[in-house]
């Protein structure tokens, strides 16, 4: 038994958004749920935020410890597709930064400037952010933290070669200008 309904204050329009309420047994919540969200992503016009690709996991999916989330084997570029065109234009500005500092890696500071980011901005919620996508995609972030410095903030670096590879290659590929400017060949 599927009961439907919509209740709307105001008659809508267009294109304007129509919320619908479904009850249905909880037994098939959760396979309505996922058939309904292919629907909605396949509808003209939709936005599911990196193609054709749909993260299995929330933001908050695994371990508190999200270095602790399998690593990467080199062959998942629809996942890395989707973060890198998930993510807001400064975030893959970081992103390309720390693929392009490797194993030698980039101070969060230094990461702040080169993204465009203010000096009174917390990096810790741009890396909340896309840790959370990393998190949607069932996988550990590509970055590593290392030593701290009072000026200097963290030291973070791609320690992971397959990851390292993966977005490498995507950046060129995907985002050309980013490998231009930050040297990733």
């Amino acid at each position: 038994m599927t009961i439907a309904g919509v209740d709307l204050p105001i008659a809508p329009s267009g294109s304007d958004p129509v919320p619908l309420v479904f009850w249905v047994p909880a037994d098939s919540a959760l396979a309505m749920q996922a058939q309904l969200a292919q629907l909605l992503m396949a509808q003209p016009g939709s936005s599911s935020g990196g193609g054709a690709y749909n993260p299995p996991f929330s933001n908050t999916h695994g371990p508190k410890d999200a270095w602790q989330l399998p690593p990467w084997k080199g062959d998942e570029r629809d996942a890395a597709k989707w973060i890198l065109d998930s993510v807001a234009d400064n975030q893959r500005r970081v992103l390309a930064y720390i693929v392009s500092a490797g194993t030698d890696g980039v101070w969060t500071i230094d990461l702040r400037q080169r993204a465009g980011y203010d000096s009174s901005k917390s990096m810790s919620g741009v890396f909340k952010a896309i840790g959370g996508r990393f998190r949607r995609v069932g996988l550990r972030p590509l970055w590593n933290g290392g030593p701290k410095e009072p000026h200097k903030g963290q030291l973070l670096n791609v320690r992971d070669d397959n990851a390292q590879r993966l977005f490498a290659s995507l950046l060129r590929s995907h985002y050309p200008e980013l490998a231009t400017e930050f040297n990733i060949v």
